[in-house]
């Protein structure tokens, strides 16, 4: 029978070390994981990377296996060579708060779409507009507009059929 050891303050430190252990490789593999997708992105060979970066190709290949333990000079540079904010290169952490930079770039995108929705529904309003107002005067002409309108339907709905819609009748 095996006597057990009572648990003391080195197995506890002991635990924390191997799970302390276990989160960096996973963060190392994390960062490895971001920077071959960001190199792919710009379709850069390992040595290219590692050439921008003042490093060697294979250093860029073990950083991208999760088996290089980094400087933060050495991320700083990766990530100077991938054309993105050193923050990018970490995994993503929704508890994380969100950096200046990127909510500048989310309220400018935001910013271009409101621009273009807004643009598309005047653009919208107006032809809705016109198209009313081409009706009325067309109708004004009594029963020659009428004819002339049941043609322009007509066209419309073989323009739809035309461009893969069901053809109208």
């Amino acid at each position: 029978m095996t006597k057990r050891r009572p648990k003391g303050p080195n197995d506890e430190l002991a635990r924390v070390k191997e799970s302390q252990e276990a989160e960096l490789n996973g963060l190392l593999k994390a960062i490895g994981e971001r920077v071959l997708d960001l190199r792919s992105r710009l379709a850069l060979s390992q040595k290219q990377v590692g050439e921008r970066a003042g490093v060697t190709g294979t250093y860029i290949y073990m950083v991208e296996g999760g088996g290089q333990n980094l400087t933060v000079g050495s991320l700083a540079r990766i990530a100077a060579a991938l054309e993105v904010p050193i923050r990018d290169l970490f995994p993503d952490d929704p508890a994380a708060p969100v950096s200046n930079q990127a909510l500048e770039r989310l309220s400018a995108a935001f910013e271009r779409i409101s621009v273009t929705m807004s643009t598309y529904v005047d653009a919208t309003a107006k032809q809705h507009q016109q198209a009313t107002e081409f009706v009325e005067v067309v109708r004004r002409l009594g029963p020659l507009g009428e004819h002339v309108l049941a043609a322009l339907k007509a066209e419309h709905g073989k323009d739809k059929g035309r461009a893969g819609g069901p053809p109208s009748s």
